[in-house]
């Protein structure tokens, strides 16, 4: 598995870290809470820029025309797997697929905020991430090194 894939999938765990909230208060004061178990459930994640332009939208497109999906799960004793999934488009290339697990922890929770750390099975090194919830369904994940990831939970 190339190093953008891993990193791609590791962000997007990350992200999934956001989904699980619950929402206090009411009307435009209505706000998302979040906590550690904010993050179980199963989510797609989605760079920023391709979910502005398909918003709702579960998969990407790139440059040949090839579909590209992240799916991404986190599970309540702290273990999660994210799974990258590449079909081929207009020009005929190789499908791709890859898988990695890891274990996730809440650094701080705040507000709609949480910031995480995921550490690979197998070592390398972990990331860090602030998720921005924006609904109890949909959130917006940052690191250091990647571009921001729009997270949305799935059924």
């Amino acid at each position: 598995m190339s190093p953008i894939a891993k990193s791609a999938i590791l962000s997007g765990l990350v992200a999934l870290l956001a989904s699980c909230s619950s929402e206090t208060g009411s009307g435009s004061s209505r706000r998302t809470e979040v906590k550690g178990e904010t993050l179980v459930g199963r989510w797609s994640a989605l760079p920023k820029a391709a979910a502005d332009e398909s918003p709702g939208g579960h998969e990407a497109r790139g440059a040949l025309g090839e579909t590209i999906k992240f799916l991404w799960e986190f599970k309540n004793d702290q273990s999660c797997a994210f799974s990258s999934e590449v079909k081929s488009g207009v020009v005929p290339v190789p499908g791709n697929s890859a898988n990695v697990t890891a274990t996730w922890k809440v650094l701080e929770a705040r507000g709609d905020t949480l910031t995480i750390e995921i550490s690979p099975d197998g070592g390398g090194p972990a990331a860090r991430a602030t998720i921005v919830f924006e609904s109890h369904d949909r959130c917006l994940m940052h690191s250091r090194d990647d571009e921001d990831l729009v997270l949305t939970r799935l059924p």
